[in-house]
């Protein structure tokens, strides 16, 4: 089977439960999930006001902590299940558009946004797919604008500690098709994108203090 085929057809399995767990592929996800949404809160810029892009937003775990602040908020995500229960999720806030869309082929406005966000997304594409994808985000970012990427580098969230055997199919199907790139691949790629050299990176230490994982990397940037 494709690939990329194989990839999606288990995410739409996973959405058919739409929960955290299913979204992260974390058995902890329940418990881990405040901490580490508070973490990488911590790592971006202020967006009071400003217009956000939350792309693979999934079940809308940090979208509705972007509707708290932000002047408007956009989410794309392809999964049906995800979708309809960021919807759901989204639904108090009025500043909150969602859209069920691949995030390749999504239509991306010029300049419109102060903030795009992507977490863990570009492991689950191919190298031409990020190429296509960062140039995407450079198109939308306004002239100043900041992007936000977070990526498992070298090996899954858990570390070497994943055992493949003990997953469940779908998210069996998903790993085996992710890509654990070294970090220096996302920082080529970004300069190829014509996007600034990064503001700050680093690693999510939520992921160090559990998993003793440290490449669990995030990177800022700032459009010129």
């Amino acid at each position: 089977m494709n690939t990329n085929k194989q990839r999606n057809r288990a995410w739409n399995v996973l959405g058919t439960e739409p929960t955290t767990q299913s979204v992260t592929l974390e058995d902890e996800a329940p418990q881990m999930s405040a901490a580490e949404i508070i973490e990488i809160l911590e790592y971006l810029p202020n967006f009071d006001g400003k217009t956000v892009l939350d792309l693979g937003a999934g079940i809308g775990r940090f979208t509705v902590r972007f509707a708290e602040k932000a002047k408007l908020v956009t989410a794309v995500d392809f999964c049906r299940g995800f979708h309809e229960k960021n919807q759901e999720n989204s639904r108090p806030f009025k500043n909150v558009i969602c859209y069920c869309s691949d995030v390749l082929t999504w239509n991306y406005p010029s300049e419109k946004f102060d903030l795009v966000f992507s977490n863990w997304l570009m492991m689950y594409m191919d190298n031409s797919e990020v190429s296509v994808f960062l140039s995407k985000i450079y198109l939308c970012l306004k002239p100043g604008g900041i992007a936000f990427f977070r990526e498992s580098c070298r090996c899954p969230a858990r570390g070497e500690k994943l055992s493949i055997d003990d997953l469940g199919s779908s998210v069996k199907d998903i790993i085996s098709v992710t890509k654990y790139r070294e970090p220096e691949f996302y920082r080529d790629s970004f300069a190829d994108a014509a996007l600034a050299a990064p503001i700050s990176e680093g690693n999510i230490k939520l992921y160090e203090t559990r998993f003793d994982n440290k490449n669990q990397f995030y990177w800022l940037l700032k459009k010129q």
